[in-house]
């Protein structure tokens, strides 16, 4: 049995909490303490998301990270960084989870690959990397931060900045957000 705290910041959707019920290698704790692992739910697992979750907590059992959807850069760096052991899909089975969370307290990292939906409303006009690249603008991040985070040369980053800001018709960075947000290729 894995002793497992459910941590609890935002509304858990009723068919995450199934799945998790159905579990049985699961001993669900009410409190953090003796537990081996930690799960948390997100709808949207991004920059802000892991300032929910108390340091002291997150740094003394491994934590699972189940959501919707999980922004890549952001995602890998807190893999990187051992914020996070797992992020998986909240759609997982529950087979899935417990792999997951198997696999987590033998120290192992579990990161699902996830493709990000086009908004239903909106024609592809910007490149998957150009959409990664809007997002961490949108956080504030520097040429040289985005250049690390995704692997790839400040020259790269300018690129394809420039070509962000010709297809969004926009002159800087904070129209470039403020247009991301107008046609929804941003969330708030």
């Amino acid at each position: 049995m894995i002793r497992v705290f459910v941590f609890v910041h935002e509304q858990i959707p009723r068919s995450v909490k199934e799945t998790l019920e159905q579990i049985r290698e699961f001993e669900p704790l009410s409190e953090a303490a003796s537990a081996q692992l930690m799960l948390f739910y997100a709808a949207r697992w991004n920059r802000g998301s892991i300032s929910k979750i108390p340091s002291e907590l997150r740094q003394s059992i491994p934590l699972i990270v189940l959501c919707d959807t999980a922004e890549q850069p952001f995602t890998r760096d807190s893999l990187f960084r051992g914020e996070v052991s797992a992020v998986i899909s909240a759609n997982a089975s529950p087979q899935q989870i417990a792999a997951a969370a198997a696999a987590t307290i033998a120290g192992l990292q579990v990161h699902q690959r996830w493709e990000q939906p086009a908004p239903a409303n909106v024609h592809p006009i910007l490149t998957p990397r150009e959409l990664e690249i809007l997002r961490l603008l949108a956080d504030g991040e520097g040429n040289k931060t985005i250049a690390d985070l995704l692997n790839i040369s400040p020259h790269t980053v300018k690129f394809h900045i420039s070509s962000i800001f010709e297809k969004l018709n926009v002159l800087n960075r904070t129209e470039a957000v403020r247009a991301g947000i107008t046609l929804g290729l941003l969330s708030i």
